[in-house]
C-alpha cells in the first residue's frame, strides 16, 4: 500500500510540473493594454491596464510589453525589467506633475525602456522624465522625451547609463548626469541622438564619464553641451565625436567650480552658434584631434584649444 502510495504522489508530481512552469514563465512576460483590466492576470490575452500593475507581477529580469496605442499613466521601477511597446504601438506616458518613470535600483539591477513617447503636461516644475535616483544600468532606446523640467536624470549612484536612438526636446535640461557622491563614477553613452530645442541640450557634472558621437545637438536655447565638475577637486570628462552642435547660443562649454573639466573633441561641426562655438572656460580643458570643424560662430573659440596628435 505505501508503495502504491508514493507511485501515486510520483505520478501526480509529474502531472502538475507542466502547470508550475507554466505559471513560472507568464510572469518573466507581461502585457498592458488601455483596453485591460487591473483585475486581469496580465497575459496576452487578458491584459492589464497599468504598466504599474504589471511591474508588479513581473519577475525581476522580466518583460513588460505595452500592446495597444495611447497614453498610460507614469510608473516606478524598483527591479530589474524591460519596459518596452510591441511593435507599431505607440505608447505614451504622461506625467502632469513629478516623474513619469523613476528608477530606484541597485548596482546589481539593469533596466531598458524602449520605443516610449514620455510627455510632460500641466505645471512641469521640477518634473523628470526618466529619473534615476541610484546606480544599477539603465538604457534608454528609441524613445521620445518632450516638456520637462530635464528629460532624463541620473543622480547619486556609480553606474552605466546607455542612451540609444532618443529625441529630447523642448525640455529645460535635455539630460542631465551628475555622479555618485561616494566612491566610483557614472559612465554614460549617448548614441545617434537628438537634443533639440532645450535649455540645454546634455550636461556633464562631477565624477561622469561621457560619450558623446554620432548625434545631432542643435537649438538649445543657452547650451548645447555643458561639461562641468563642481566638486571639490573632482573631474567630470567627456569625449565630443562625430557630433554636429549647430544653432544653440554656446555650442561647447568647458569649465570647472572646485573641481576640473575634459572635453575631447573629434570629427565634429561647431557651426552658427549664436555666441560662442567652444567656450574654455576657468578650470576647463578642451583638447581637439584638430580635425573638426569650428565656423560661423561669434566668436568661433573662447579661451585656449588644446591640439592632440591622432594616434
Amino acid at each position: 500500500m505505501r508503495q502504491l502510495l508514493k507511485l501515486m504522489f510520483l505520478n501526480l508530481f509529474v502531472l502538475l510540473l507542466p502547470c508550475a512552469i507554466t505559471v513560472s514563465a507568464q510572469t518573466t512576460r507581461v502585457y498592458v493594454a488601455n483596453s485591460g483590466n487591473d483585475l486581469n492576470q496580465c497575459t496576452a490575452s487578458a491584459p492589464c491596464q497599468t504598466v504599474t500593475k504589471a511591474l508588479s507581477v513581473v519577475d525581476a529580469g522580466g518583460e513588460v510589453i505595452i500592446t495597444e496605442n495611447g497614453d498610460y499613466d507614469k510608473f516606478t521601477v524598483l527591479k530589474s525589467v524591460t519596459v518596452t511597446t510591441a511593435p507599431g504601438v505607440n505608447a505614451g506616458v504622461v506625467s502632469d506633475t513629478g516623474n513619469a518613470i523613476f528608477a530606484v535600483l541597485t548596482p546589481a539591477d539593469t533596466v531598458t525602456f524602449r520605443n516610449l513617447n514620455l510627455k510632460a503636461i500641466g505645471d512641469t516644475t521640477n518634473s523628470i522624465g526618466i529619473y534615476n535616483s541610484h546606480a544599477g544600468t539603465i538604457y534608454v532606446d528609441g524613445c521620445a522625451i518632450t516638456g520637462f523640467d530635464t528629460g532624463i536624470l541620473t543622480t547619486n549612484g556609480a553606474g552605466q547609463v546607455f542612451i540609444h536612438d532618443t529625441v529630447v526636446r523642448n525640455n529645460l535640461f535635455g539630460i542631465s548626469l551628475v555622479g555618485p557622491q561616494g566612491e566610483g563614477v557614472l559612465r554614460v553613452v549617448i548614441d545617434h541622438c537628438r537634443l533639440e530645442a532645450n535649455d540645454t541640450g546634455v550636461q556633464v557634472g562631477s565624477k561622469v564619464v561621457a560619450t558623446i558621437r554620432d548625434s545631432i545637438v542643435a537649438n538649445n536655447t543657452s547650451r548645447g553641451i555643458y561639461v562641468r565638475s563642481t566638486g571639490t577637486n573632482q573631474r567630470a570628462e567627456a569625449l565630443v565625436d562625430n557630433c554636429q552642435i549647430t544653432n544653440n547660443t554656446v555650442g561647447l562649454a568647458t569649465s570647472g567650480t572646485n573641481g576640473f573639466a575634459v572635453t575631447r573633441l573629434s570629427k565634429s561641426a561647431v557651426t552658427n552658434n549664436l555666441l560662442t562655438g567652444v567656450l574654455v572656460g576657468a578650470n576647463g580643458t578642451v583638447y581637439t584631434l584638430q580635425n573638426n570643424t569650428v565656423a560661423g560662430n561669434f566668436p568661433d573659440v573662447s579661451g585656449v584649444l588644446t591640439p592632440l596628435q591622432a594616434k
